[in-house]
């Protein structure tokens, strides 16, 4: 029994200590819209909280957008997806959300790693199922909850009609990695506590 809960509060611990050591990696800074059927951001991990940071400048007032950001997570974990524009480059009716990516979607690699200062053009896209819609209330926002993301291609997906003088708009897509089960951490608390008794004992 006291090497089972050894043996637990080593693999507990070493999982914490990976998820709290994570160096974040910005996969794709500041890449900028290219054009229709989607850009790529790149291959996120969220076990190192990676990010593609984007944008979509000067759209023509009244022109209307409809934008895929595709992205890929490996291995699974935590994503969310937002973008905002502000008042003086105004979108109406901007909305989004993360799709799937059906088979299809071509999407060549980035052609610089590990920063781009550009994504890549997509060839096809296959818009699928939508995993997670926008959960913030005000008209300038964007924002999907946290979701659950099994390795995978999906799309951010953002819909509007560009103001006056023009459209702008930023956003991202962040990951992070699953959080320990609650049995994983009590494991972790039980092998802390066996550990504290020997040494008093000793």
């Amino acid at each position: 029994m006291r090497r089972l809960i050894l043996a637990g509060t080593f693999m507990a611990t070493a999982l914490f200590m990976s998820n709290s050591s994570a160096q974040a990696a910005t996969i794709c800074n500041n890449c900028s819209y290219l054009a229709n059927p989607g850009t790529y951001i790149g291959v996120l991990n969220p076990t190192t909280n990676d990010q593609a940071t984007f944008d979509h400048i000067g759209v023509t007032t009244g022109a209307v957008i409809d934008d895929m950001w595709v992205f890929d997570i490996a291995p699974a974990g935590n994503g969310s997806a937002s973008a905002n524009f502000t008042a003086t480059a105004p979108f109406t009716g901007f909305t989004g959300g993360i799709y799937a990516a059906l088979a299809g979607t071509n999407c060549p690699a980035l052609a610089v790693s590990p920063l781009s200062p550009a994504g890549t053009q997509c060839t096809t896209v296959n818009l699928g199922g939508l995993i997670g819609g926008d959960v913030n209330p005000t008209a300038d926002v964007v924002a999907t909850a946290v979701l659950a993301l099994a390795p995978g291609r999906y799309i951010f997906r953002l819909q509007g009609t560009a103001g006056a003088p023009f459209g702008t708009y930023t956003g991202q897509v962040a990951t992070n990695a699953v959080v320990p089960e609650p049995a994983l951490l009590s494991l972790l608390g039980l092998g802390l506590a066996a550990v504290a008794r020997r040494r008093r004992k000793a």
